[in-house]
């Protein structure tokens, strides 16, 4: 089997290419726009099936570095956080209050089950 591995910069700028894909298919395609699927999941969607189609039929493994993934993610919610504000948050009312105030137990509860699966499983918590 053959592999190809693409390093992380031609990863960025192919996820780059591929949210212009998508969002052309989504100018072509009415049924896209009336279920309201996102561009970055279709140009996502094309590129597994490329994939799928490659590994199939080629033989060939194509593995994407993932290093500028993290960094990204990080601007990306850093991106939202900054956006934020109180007076937005006020403008929810008390539906995202309760939404806000179950996410926050639901994140203790996970938490807590994971520290308690990983103690239980004898795995380092640091």
């Amino acid at each position: 089997m053959n592999i190809i591995e693409v390093d992380s910069f031609l990863a960025f700028t192919l996820a780059i290419v591929l949210l212009f894909v998508g969002k052309l298919m989504t100018k072509k395609y009415e049924l896209l726009r009336k279920y309201s699927i996102p561009e970055p999941v279709i140009g996502g969607f094309a590129c597994a099936i490329v994939v799928a189609v490659i590994y199939a039929f080629f033989d060939t493994t194509i593995s994407f570095d993932l290093g500028m993934r993290d960094a990204l993610l990080l601007y990306f919610f850093a991106g939202i956080g900054l956006s934020a504000n109180f007076s937005t948050l006020l403008k929810g009312g008390k539906p995202l209050f309760i939404l806000t105030g179950l996410s926050v137990v639901y994140i203790a509860i996970q938490n807590g089950i994971g520290v308690s699966v990983a103690t239980m499983l004898g795995l380092e918590l640091y």
